[in-house]
């Protein structure tokens, strides 16, 4: 017995001495900017708190509470000596009204994935597997058999007296078979729901639903019956699982008989939590807990996660994480783009690091900028999608995004400062629009930065000498000056479009005969035909030879009355966009 009290206590140190390894990396902060960081996020999770607790609203999810707490105890232990953040989530420090706990609550180690449950169960034996309940831990403090107090969690040894409130949740029995002297329990206070599946459903915010009725002054008794209570933990309890269980069952608590299972290897643990996570449950969950059936006694509990018991959450669905910052794409129409860099996170399984917004003004109007915490989530074939803006970082550094009024559909027709991004994207859609295969966005670049392609005529003077002196081998550069030459054969219309021309002008051909356009339509085609650098382009094109152009000529087409050409300048284009 002694013995296997000091592999547990043995296992408790090194998940300890872990615990320190795991932190997440402190961020690169000098000091003042830390206490400003740390002192706005305070600031913002007493408001929640507030709305939680007193107007009984829920500004953001459980699951996004508590990682914006996790992110401000990381902080704190990062920047602040004396950092006292071991509160749990959703019940704020209140002098008033609160007792000690007569067993210190442990809280749980969390295991990051398959491999890290595999190591955990290295060396133990008579594990368990219970579901992680999504409710507010207390403790049920029994005195010969009869009920004396109900405690919250609160920093684990000391939290708010709930014995009024308990007195209305028949779920809680009053009385015990209990003879013994003193009788401590400890587990999750919980929402009651119907045929719950977390992967479908979520987690319907029911801790802090929870959270807030019991710190109401008044418990109503319709919001009592919605209670109950899964008890996973009972200091000084029969020493082995199956006895602890039925003497739980025989107490008046019978759900952690019912849903404790024993486990002898990682497949068994992950057999039981896809089971949880997918079928019809009556409680909200988020995980799962393994607990070693062997605990120490209750005089050597401590405030902080034990080694005995650890638990394996769920994927999240939403994860807050900070934007690193802003970057902005322009595409071949002139659209710029805004998407979001962000510090790596883990979504329902998936890492992401980057979201896009769309256009400019989608990001202007969600207002979001370097260092600011968002939440991220997944949407139609796992595309990563921006859910909320959860905090504006006091230190948020703001970007200005690309002036719209300079890109269209008619600039950038060259390689030029400002223009790289539009120009490269007009080459890559010309290319594959007129079926170069083979190469890419990253061999377009290379080229325009060593000074090879300025215009996107040159393409056509690619040829095989040129491209194998660049060192692409000769089979490769055979293919590749085969297709160039192939798309100098190509009909104009299939030209025009792969130079960004809209498929029902680019029909119209340069000679615009026997089209109907609709106004807007004519307004754009004479435009696009206005423009100097698109005529320059033309003519170059047929100086190439390409033979869709060979009748074309900017003196000719000046000739046709419906088409006025303007030599010496370009009309503003329509903005499509």
């Amino acid at each position: 017995m002694a013995w296997n009290i000091l592999m547990v206590l043995v296992a408790w140190l090194i998940s300890s001495l872990c615990r320190s390894w795991a932190q997440p990396p402190c961020p690169d902060w000098a000091a003042e900017r830390a206490t400003h960081e740390i002192s706005a996020l305070q600031q913002q999770m007493a408001k929640w708190d507030e709305a939680y607790f007193l107007r009984g609203s829920s500004p953001v999810s459980d699951e996004i509470y508590d990682q914006m707490a996790q992110r401000l105890k990381s902080w704190k232990q990062c920047f602040l000596t004396n950092s006292s953040s071991s509160n749990s989530a959703l019940e704020p420090t209140s002098p008033r009204n609160t007792l000690s706990h007569p067993v210190a609550h442990t809280g749980l180690n969390k295991l990051e994935n398959e491999a890290a449950v595999r190591d955990w169960l290295k060396g133990k034996e008579s594990v368990w597997i219970q579901p992680k309940i999504d409710g507010v831990a207390v403790t049920l403090h029994y005195q010969h058999g009869r009920l004396k107090s109900m405690i919250s969690r609160g920093d684990g040894l000391i939290g708010q007296d709930w014995t009024k409130a308990s007195a209305s949740i028949s779920a809680i029995p009053k009385k015990i078979p209990d003879d013994e002297a003193y009788t401590v329990l400890q587990g999750e206070l919980f929402l009651k729901v119907t045929d719950h599946q977390q992967k479908r459903d979520g987690g319907i915010n029911a801790r802090s639903k929870v959270a807030g009725a019991m710190r109401l002054k008044f418990l109503s008794s319709e919001t009592a019956n919605q209670l109950e209570i899964f008890i996973w933990g009972y200091p000084d309890g029969p020493a082995e699982m199956p006895q602890r269980l039925n003497k739980l069952a025989r107490l008046g608590f019978p759900l952690a008989e019912q849903y404790t299972h024993a486990v002898t290897d990682v497949v068994d643990v992950e057999k039981w939590r896809e089971y949880w996570y997918q079928q019809p449950l009556p409680f909200v969950t988020d995980g799962i807990v393994l607990h070693m059936a062997q605990q120490p006694a209750s005089v050597l509990w401590r405030p902080s996660p034990p080694g005995w018991a650890a638990a394996w959450k769920y994927p999240l669905k939403s994860s807050v994480t900070e934007v690193k910052d802003v970057q902005f794409s322009i595409g071949r129409s002139g659209r710029i783009n805004a998407v979001l860099l962000l510090e790596p996170v883990t979504v329902d399984d998936k890492r992401v690091s980057r979201v896009s917004l769309g256009s400019v003004m989608r990001w202007q109007q969600w207002d979001v900028q370097p260092h600011d915490q968002v939440s991220v989530v997944l949407a139609g074939q796992g595309t990563p999608h921006l859910e909320k803006v959860i905090w504006r970082s006091p230190e948020r550094v703001i970007v200005n995004a690309p002036d719209r009024g300079k890109y269209h559909s008619l600039s950038c027709w060259h390689y030029a400062p400002g223009c790289e991004q539009q120009f490269i994207a007009r080459v890559v859609w010309m290319a594959q629009s007129l079926g170069i295969t083979g190469v890419g966005e990253a061999f377009w670049r290379e080229l325009a930065q060593s000074g090879e392609l300025s215009d996107l005529d040159d393409v056509l003077a690619l040829t095989e000498h040129r491209l194998m002196s660049r060192g692409m081998g000769i089979n490769r550069a055979q293919r590749l000056s085969a297709a160039i030459e192939r798309i100098k054969l190509v009909p104009s219309a299939a030209w025009l479009r792969a130079l960004g021309m809209p498929s029902t002008l680019a029909d119209c051909g340069w000679e615009y005969t026997g089209c109907k356009l609709s106004v807007t339509q004519n307004k754009q085609y004479r435009q696009i035909w206005q423009d100097k650098e698109w005529l320059g382009l033309m003519e170059r094109l047929r100086l190439q030879g390409v033979a869709a152009f060979n009748p074309f000529s900017v003196s000719d087409l000046a000739a046709d009355s419906q088409i006025p050409v303007v030599p010496n300048g370009s009309a503003v284009p329509v903005d499509e966009r």
